[in-house]
């Protein structure tokens, strides 16, 4: 391939790339969701990076064309959803922590992409393997999209709020009954139990009337 024809594939990359991001963060609002997305690129990106093992000169210029636009399309279109997603998933208050901390593990891959693409050139020979070897990442991307993240939800809360709003009855009752004894208006064990009875039943009323 002449250097005119690599630049143009350069070219097709970097402009699928661009038109990618657009088409990619449509989708995304019209589905409302990025993370779907996301997984799809992932899934596209693994399957033109096995194809590239086939590289060879003997390819037809389009076929060329057409599997580095994918290829531009896959590695680049996320940048703004992923964002937009990180931005949304992040606790109130800490979006910009978030996205930054994001941001290391992308320039992390930026930083080591290229050492490991002319590394396994070097050993190879073959553009084919190495360009195939971007399958990785996005193996690794697309399983980490299928686990799901912690989850703060209580299976069975009902239990859990009864016990709560049994112990909170609790300590009014505790409190009430210091501050009367305090004022001095009950002197005996029985009267305190007295009031405690009248206070359920009062109480009972209340719920009754608020179901």
């Amino acid at each position: 391939m002449s250097l005119i024809a690599a630049g143009t594939v350069l070219m097709t990359v970097q402009i699928a790339n661009a038109i990618g991001r657009m088409i990619a963060g449509w989708i995304a609002d019209h589905l409302g969701s990025a993370a779907r997305v996301l997984a799809w690129m992932g899934w596209a990106m693994l399957a033109v990076s096995i194809g590239f093992v086939w590289l060879a000169p003997a390819w037809p210029l389009w076929l060329t064309y057409l599997m580095f636009a994918v290829l531009g399309i896959t590695s680049g279109a996320w940048a703004g959803i992923l964002l937009a997603e990180v931005g949304h998933l992040a606790p109130s208050g800490q979006v910009g922590a978030v996205v930054s901390g994001t941001l290391v593990y992308v320039n992390l891959g930026k930083f080591a992409g290229p050492a490991v693409f002319s590394a396994t050139y070097a050993v190879t020979h073959s553009y084919g393997i190495a360009f195939a070897l971007i399958a990785v990442p996005a193996l690794v991307a697309a399983g980490a999209n299928q686990i799901d993240g912690p989850t703060l939800s209580i299976d069975k809360p009902q239990p859990l709020l009864d016990q709560a709003l049994a112990v909170r009855e609790q300590a009014v009752r505790d409190l009430e009954r210091a501050r009367t004894l305090l004022a001095g208006k009950i002197s005996t064990q029985a009267e305190f139990d007295a009031a405690q009875a009248r206070e359920r039943v009062a109480a009972g009323s209340v719920k009754e009337a608020e179901t």
